[in-house]
């Protein structure tokens, strides 16, 4: 299990990151958490380490889950030769490959320092109680949150609750039903802890609330086919009328979007995001562009051809995501969106169609569609069969969500559809144990006790 040498823990204010650095050797000790302010440096550390350049999990860089997991479905393709991006393209990961390590290590490390918060805070006697179990509830989250990637990714994985070098250093596979178990039980526990609204950073949606615990819960439900918590936790968001609503499309990912749940705070002085410096062309690319097929999913008439960049170059036509619109430059005017409202109601009408409320699933599709500019539909979609009816779903979802943190990669895989939808639109050869991510060899010559995937 991967755990560094040091962390710069930085403390979070509304405006400004005050660099506080901690050796990594304290950072669950009772000294780092003296008061309020240093046990929120703690946490702003965690956040910062997400969305660090070196972060290849969750900056939204090259080495992201919204890139590999773009690339791996039928979202991106890679532009570069002999790389790691083409194996991800062509679905043929081995378990020597560089990228796939960095993914399952950073969201190993971002674990690690939430334990180490979590374990900070329950030694500390002067840190106030709101914030402590604020503070406790952010990092329960994180947890949560990265587990879910990890089990997503890779399918049974080890389960760390602790910063006990001893006892993670063997930790074998535990069951994906045991790891989503886990997931929900943290999520549990942080939604009654976290601030019910946005306060904490004068408005800014920079870290998550007990909003965001409902929205990730909400996915995890629907996901494990328990349709009526999908969209009970679903409607808690959607409810929230004062909180959030479907902004207009130009204006989804700017900073403190209306539609946003959570968003992460660039930390680069340079770039607003890591995405929009990876996917916005000014020339020819050279790592990743939109895949031509998705680029040609879209009505003439959809609104949401205006997060499809174009270029002409090298006497070719390229598409790029333009959802961020800034490739570098200041003042900072997007935030790198995690959570927003959208996928809130493409997760309640698909729970919906299961339910067999129909009515109420196209009410929720309507809703993405007349945003997108879309002609909503009539009553004769009442009429549609259980599957034609979740196809228009899927196809929403793809279309709403893509190059967003992995959602295609994962809907294909749950549907069953990775094999026939990726050997048509990619036309790879392939493997079923590809649906699964190879455990890095580096992490199992390190723990005897993990073993590989099939096919790896």
């Amino acid at each position: 299990m991967y755990v560094p040498a040091a962390i710069a823990l930085l403390l979070g204010g509304c405006r400004d990151w005050v660099e506080v650095p901690v050796p990594v050797s304290q950072l669950s000790s009772s000294s780092v958490y003296q008061d309020d302010a240093t046990a929120s440096a703690a946490m702003a550390g965690v956040y910062i380490q997400m969305m660090s350049s070196a972060s290849y999990f969750a900056s939204g860089g090259a080495g992201s889950v919204t890139v590999l997991s773009g690339l791996s479905a039928d979202e991106l393709e890679s532009q570069a030769t002999a790389t790691s991006g083409v194996t991800f393209y062509n679905n043929a990961l081995d378990r020597f490959n560089t990228d796939n390590a960095r993914l399952w290590q950073q969201a190993y490390k971002t674990i690690y320092y939430a334990n180490s918060v979590l374990e900070g805070l329950q030694k500390s006697q002067n840190v106030s109680q709101p914030v402590r179990g604020r503070l406790a509830g952010e990092a329960l989250f994180l947890r949560a949150f990265c587990h879910f990637y990890l089990v997503n990714l890779y399918g049974d994985v080890p389960l760390v609750r602790s910063t006990d070098y001893k006892q993670n250093q063997s930790v074998a596979r535990a069951p994906s039903d045991s790891v989503y178990a886990q997931i929900l039980s943290d999520l549990t526990v942080a939604k009654t802890a976290l601030a019910s609204d946005y306060s904490i950073d004068q408005g800014q949606r920079i870290r998550p609330n007990a909003r965001a615990a409902a929205a990730l819960m909400a996915r995890i439900y629907l996901y494990r086919k328990d349709w009526l918590k999908a969209a009970d936790q679903a409607s808690e968001l959607i409810g929230a009328v004062s909180e959030f609503r479907l902004t207009a499309v130009d204006s989804v990912f700017l900073k403190n979007s209306r539609e946003a749940i959570w968003q992460l705070m660039p930390v680069s002085p340079v770039l607003n995001t890591y995405e929009g410096n990876i996917f916005v062309l000014n020339a020819a690319p050279t790592s990743v562009s939109l895949h031509r097929e998705l680029a040609k999913q879209f009505l003439s008439t959809d609104l949401r051809n205006r997060w499809i960049g174009r270029i002409n170059a090298q006497n070719q036509l390229f598409f790029f995501p333009y959802k961020y619109k800034i490739r570098t430059g200041v003042p900072v005017q997007e935030y790198s969106m995690v959570l927003r409202l959208a996928e809130q109601y493409l997760i309640r009408a698909e729970a919906y169609v299961h339910l067999g409320q129909n009515q109420s699933a196209v009410q929720d599709l309507n809703q993405i569609r007349l945003r997108a500019g879309l002609e909503p539909l009539g009553p004769e979609a009442l009429q549609l069969n259980k599957q034609a009816l979740l196809d228009s779903v899927y196809q929403q979802r793809r279309l709403e969500l893509f190059c967003e943190w992995g959602h295609r990669w994962f809907d294909l895989k749950r549907t069953g559809n990775a094999g026939p939808k990726l050997t048509e639109s990619k036309s790879v050869r392939w493997q079923e144990s590809a649906v699964l991510y190879p455990i890095p060899d580096s992490e199992i010559q390190l723990n005897s006790a993990l073993v590989q995937n099939p096919g790896y």
